[in-house]
């Protein structure tokens, strides 16, 4: 098989052991343990956050800090999730695109850990790295889904985890995203990804 540009490409082998030739390779078994690590630290972040009480203050208390030092930790770990997830894809556009995003947001979200406050550039920066995460996702997702390549309900719910994510964060969503990527992370590892 061969890329539009006629590079060799090749479609991953979950199991051990397969190469590829592309320089953003991450394998499925890496990236199963990085969609595992996302997805404990998104329950954990989500247990936290619906157990708190809602906090309008400009400062961020301590508790908040630890939630967003975990929640940038969790964001960083997706990265080679997504690239590895962008294999099985008709194209890793969208894997490249969310791989971009979450570290950005990561950047926004450690800023506000480590000063207690979301800066002045913080607001900028989120809703670029938001963007980024969201159209990635569903790029991916709809990139999956024609693929064909993986099964139907992760391609189809993969997109919808960003948005539940940071819309319903204050509730514990992270709770459900988090069993999802362990999910996902658990089929990749054990080579069981990849429809038969």
């Amino acid at each position: 098989m061969t890329t539009q540009t006629g590079h060799p490409t090749t479609i991953p082998d979950t199991r051990a052991g397969e190469r590829t030739t592309s320089r953003l390779h991450v394998s499925p078994t890496t990236g199963g343990r990085a969609a595992l690590a996302y997805g404990f630290l998104a329950m954990a972040v989500g247990a936290a956050q619906a157990v708190r009480t809602g906090d309008t203050s400009v400062q961020i208390a301590t508790g908040m800090r630890w939630i967003l030092v975990v929640f940038t930790l969790s964001l960083l770990v997706m990265v080679p999730a997504h690239l590895a997830l962008g294999a099985f894809a008709r194209s890793p556009l969208g894997a490249r695109i969310a791989a971009v995003g979450t570290p950005l947001l990561a950047l926004g979200a450690a800023s506000s850990a480590i000063n207690g406050q979301d800066l002045a550039w913080f607001p900028a920066v989120a809703v670029v790295a938001n963007a980024l995460w969201l159209v990635g996702s569903v790029t991916l997702g709809v990139s999956l889904w024609r693929a064909g390549r993986v099964r139907g309900w992760i391609a189809s719910l993969l997109p919808v985890t960003m948005p539940v994510t940071l819309f319903f964060s204050q509730l514990g969503s992270g709770l459900v995203v988090g069993a999802f990527w362990v999910a996902l992370g658990a089929l990749m590892v054990s080579g069981r990804l990849a429809r038969r």
